[in-house]
């Protein structure tokens, strides 16, 4: 048999580069003739990371990112060179979030495969950009005084101005611009693999192929393409709160992590640890050395250049007959622990997918980026968690306890949640599993890269 060669390409966050890397496992575990070469330019992946670290932004400017595009389009062009046609390459498969690599390939007359990390609803309100635009619904200059319902973009529910993703809040022109140019780009695309499961949304992946044809498939949770519940992390898991977790009763712990990016005020961690505290209730939070910073990063850039770790140390000290903290968790193998009741998170896709594929109901406190509208499609739409809905400022103790408590304690609210959790746990496993949804889909994707016949 002949070899197959592909090369990858992710967007260097940790949110984008875990989907692709079991992507490419994936395919490589399907066949021995299958070789993959993963593409990091790693200079400006430093650059990129580092804008998003010391940023106050949720998310790097237009002209960080601008730089990074045309910075590694100019080196996979340089790599192409080097290494096609010699390595006679069958597709490139490119994260969404670099739309520029469509022309590198139509230039080396290579098919693009793009991945979607992220739900379909987000990349279906993406492709219709446009329309959103027409209307004056983006961006969202003055979120309090908006009152217009988004309830044309197909497959979607009704989405209210706080439900659109934060990035076309306050989003420059030049931002818009960018938005609005690369997503008919993907109407160029060989194939587009979104790491979601059609049962999850099964109206969006309708829309989206009466628009792009059957190339738009569900190919997740990708997270569960294999037997292996470690996490691909960009920093070390502390395993030793899977030892304090063997010794807490079945869903009885509260698990919190915010992601890799998200950051809290030095208020609103006081209020979530005063509400954990008060509630006595078992919990695991993943606090990051960076997870912390101050309203003005000038006068507190980071949790241990300030007096807010002696205050997490007595904190700590307050709570340890009943509470864990660690840097960074193994989070599927703590989803999948039977002592994990609730999930606090941030709303991110990798983390809601994994939940989801665990069984565990959340609690979405979004913070940036598509995140808000996850949060509302898991709550609202597939009932699998409950949401804060206040918008912006410091989220009260009180309200983090009743919040919690309900999710907890609530024998009727807890009882139903989970049962949904349950059923939807089952269907994901089933999605991926030998005859699924998501494995026929990557079946056929397989059968056309061995005949290289996009």
């Amino acid at each position: 048999m002949s070899q197959v060669h592909i090369l990858a390409m992710p967007f260097p966050g940790q949110g984008h580069i875990s989907p692709m890397l079991n992507l490419v496992k994936h395919l490589i575990s399907r066949s021995t003739s299958v070789v993959v070469t993963i593409v990091n330019i790693d200079s400006i992946h430093r650059k990129l990371h580092a804008a998003t670290q010391t940023s106050p932004s949720p998310s790097p400017s237009f002209d960080q990112l601008r730089f990074a595009a045309e910075s590694m389009n100019v080196e996979l062009e340089k790599l192409l060179r080097e290494l096609h046609p010699s390595s006679n390459f069958c597709c490139l498969i490119s994260d969404y979030f670099l739309p520029w690599t469509q022309r590198v390939a139509d230039k080396f007359g290579i098919p693009r495969v793009a991945l979607w990390c992220g739900c379909a609803a987000w990349s279906s309100l993406e492709f219709h950009i446009q329309d959103m635009v027409s209307r004056n619904h983006v961006p969202v200059l003055e979120l309090d005084q908006a009152s217009f319902l988004v309830d044309y973009i197909p497959g979607l529910p009704p989405l209210h101005p706080a439900d659109i993703p934060t990035y076309l809040h306050t989003a420059s022109e030049r931002w818009i611009q960018m938005i609005v140019e690369r997503a008919p780009l993907i109407r160029q695309a060989a194939w587009v693999l979104v790491d979601s499961f059609s049962e999850l949304e099964p109206q969006v992946f309708e829309a989206m192929q009466q628009r792009l044809g059957h190339k738009f498939v569900s190919v997740g949770p990708l997270s569960l393409l294999h037997s292996s519940s470690s996490t691909i992390a960009l920093r070390p898991a502390d395993e030793q709160c899977l030892e304090w977790l063997d010794g807490q009763a079945p869903a009885s712990v509260v698990y919190i992590s915010f992601g890799s990016n998200a950051v809290l005020s030095v208020d609103q961690f006081e209020e979530l640890a005063e509400a954990l505290e008060a509630m006595k209730q078992p919990f695991l939070w993943v606090i990051r050395p960076e997870l912390v910073t101050a309203a003005r990063p000038d006068v507190l850039p980071r949790l241990d250049e300030s007096g807010v770790e002696q205050r997490k140390a007595a904190f700590l000290k307050r709570t340890r007959n009943f509470g864990f903290v660690t840097a960074w968790s193994p989070q599927l193998k703590v989803l999948s622990h039977a002592a994990v009741g609730c999930f606090v998170t941030h709303c991110g896709w990798n983390s809601i997918q994994e939940s989801i594929a665990s069984g565990v109901p959340m609690v979405g406190w979004p913070w940036a980026a598509e995140q808000n509208l996850n949060c509302k499609l898991m709550a609202e739409d597939w009932k699998l968690g409950l949401r804060f809905h206040q918008r912006g400022g410091v989220i009260k103790s009180v309200q983090i306890q009743k919040i919690i408590r309900e999710i907890m304690e609530d024998h009727e609210v807890a009882a139903e949640l989970r049962a949904k959790a349950k059923q939807m746990k089952d269907v994901a496993r089933a999605a991926v599993a030998n005859g699924g949804s998501s494995f026929q889909n990557l079946s056929r994707f397989c059968e056309e890269l061995a005949a290289t016949s996009f």
